[in-house]
This record gives structure tokens, C-alpha cells and sequence, in this order.
């Protein structure tokens, strides 16, 4: 999966102008920053941003939501901030937020940058005021994590939804699926969307009209009068998401 045009991406060279130290993994933004500890102590965690993409570039399109990994964020008195809530939130292997954090401005915010800057800031500067040294702009840092995905594009659904790590537990797993009709078509739809590594699909028929309508997805009619192998057809459809796919008809 090509990287460049997602580290063009405006909002990220406005945070990498600034000077954030910033790693995109499973399907997060994460960016490093300073916070004050409930015994007023200066540490660093990290604010999480689950990003939208469409097809290979992001896109401002997540609610006002973002998750907070450290222990509990506090004001420079100690006091823990009002708008943390405990929330466990499992991001990727050795990486996991506590809290999640909601303040919503009343018209929202306008995209990404305005998002993270305003979170860093409601956060950051109250460890500021205890050391003037601590800031959340060390100096720009970019890195994105690979995770070794069976899919053909970034899946953003499972990071959305955080459940990330419930995914990459079908890992490893090869999966056979034998008929292709309106069970097999289904379970095929599902698993297609799972991290499994790869998925085989047998079935002897041909795709005829009435295989179209017990079918998710709907074929073009110049397909129906080729009359493809019920297996190759389908493995052709959803090659575009997941690369493991494979038909033997």
C-alpha cells in the first residue's frame, strides 16, 4: 500500500510543519504530547485520531471524539480534566489508549489539524505551565507502522469502530468456502472483510441469472451472458479488497 500521497496530506504537513512527532498505525493518528499526572508530575502520552480515508488519501470526516493513552490527564493543580473518560481502547500490539476524550466546540471542528491542535492544546499546556520545556512540538517526526494487511486498501472500518485488535485475531487462518450460492456468496462477503490470510473459493457452476439475485453485489448483464465460472467471478470481485482471494471453479 503506497504511503506518499497520505504524507502529503494537508492537515498532516500543517501538524509536521508545526513540529509534531506523529506515527500512523492501524488506522490512527497518534501523536506524542506532554500531560500532567494527578501528582503533578510531567509525562508524555499520546492523543489517538481514528482518520477516515477515501481510497488512498485522508479525509476530515471522524465526530469530536479522540482517546488518550497515560494515566489519568490532569490540570497543572492535579486535578483530573472533566472531559476524560475512562475508555480502554486496544489500537494496535503494545499500543493502547485509556480515556477517551470529548469536547465538542459548538460547530464542530473543521477538519483534522483543528481537531488534534485543539486536544493538544486543552491537555499540553497545562503541563506546559509546570515546565516551560514541555511542548508537544519537539521537532516534525513522521513514521506510519506497517502491519503486513491482507488488504488491497486501508481498512479504516475496524479502527473506527476500535475494534482493531479483535480483527487481527484471524490472522493466520486460511479459509476454504465450497458452494458459492446463497449461503457460501454471504459467508464469503463477511470473511472477505476479516484479516484471514487467504480464501479459497470452490464451486463448479456457472454465475446464471438466478445465481445474481441469491448473491450479494449485482453483476452487469454482459456478465451474466458470459456465463463465468461461479468461482473466478467471484474471486474477482473481491481481489479489489482483499489480495488473498482465489477461485478454483
Amino acid at each position: 500500500m503506497s504511503t506518499a500521497l497520505l504524507a502529503r496530506d494537508p492537515d498532516l504537513a500543517r501538524l509536521l510543519d508545526d513540529g509534531y512527532d506523529i506515527t500512523l498505525v492501524a488506522g490512527h493518528i497518534i501523536v506524542r504530547i506532554p500531560y500532567v499526572t494527578d501528582n503533578r508530575t510531567v509525562e508524555r502520552g499520546f492523543l489517538a485520531h481514528p482518520v477516515t480515508i477515501a481510497g488512498d488519501r485522508f479525509v476530515s470526516g471522524t465526530d469530536h471524539r479522540i482517546w488518550f493513552g497515560g494515566s489519568t490527564p490532569c490540570d497543572e493543580h492535579g486535578r483530573p480534566l472533566t472531559l476524560a473518560n475512562p475508555e480502554t481502547r486496544a489500537i494496535a500490539d503494545g499500543i493502547q489508549a485509556n480515556f477517551m476524550l470529548s469536547s465538542k466546540p459548538p460547530d464542530g471542528y473543521s477538519d483534522q489539524y483543528t481537531k488534534i491542535t485543539a486536544y493538544t492544546r486543552i491537555v499540553a499546556d497545562h503541563a506546559h505551565a509546570l515546565d516551560p520545556t514541555a511542548t508537544p512540538t519537539p521537532g516534525a517526526a513522521w513514521q506510519e507502522i506497517e502491519d503486513d494487511s491482507p488488504f488491497a486498501y486501508r481498512d479504516t472500518a475496524t479502527s473506527r469502530a476500535g475494534i482493531t485488535a479483535v480483527n487481527r485475531r484471524f490472522r493466520g487462518q486460511r479459509i476454504a468456502i465450497i458452494g458459492l450460492g446463497g449461503s457460501g456468496s454471504y459467508i464469503l462477503d463477511q470473511v472477505a472483510k476479516t484479516e484471514v490470510d487467504s480464501i479459497l473459493l470452490i464451486d463448479g457452476d456457472t454465475l446464471d441469472n438466478h445465481n445474481a439475485f441469491r448473491a450479494p453485489g449485482a453483476p452487469t448483464l454482459n456478465t451474466l451472458r458470459a456465463r463465468p465460472p461461479k468461482a473466478t467471478y467471484f474471486a474477482s470481485v473481491y481481489t479489489h479488497m482483499h489480495r488473498g482471494v482465489t477461485g478454483c471453479a
